[in-house]
């Protein structure tokens, strides 16, 4: 095998890389954009809450209970962990 050769045969080597690369990632964001449609496809099949709440006051309340360690505070033996 001559230089030109083994210069053929690292271009289409690179070549399918590049070829194949784009379909992996293609193929790769199908599939999540799939299972991400099951995901809220199972919710979508419910009934309405009929809360009382909006959106951003449930998702305030989550977050001062998740930052806030409010479950944990609730606690009599746990009263040092809302200084940590």
């Amino acid at each position: 095998m001559n230089v030109t050769s083994h210069v053929r045969t690292a271009l289409r080597e690179t070549r399918m890389k590049q070829l194949v690369f784009p379909v992996v990632v293609v193929a790769a964001h199908a599939i999540f954009i799939v299972n991400e449609m099951k995901f809220v496809k199972v919710p979508m099949l419910g009934r309405p809450a009929n809360q009382s709440e909006t959106w951003g006051q449930r998702i305030a309340s989550l977050m001062a209970l998740f930052f806030g360690q409010g479950k944990v505070i609730e606690e009599k033996s746990s009263w040092h962990h809302r200084p940590i």
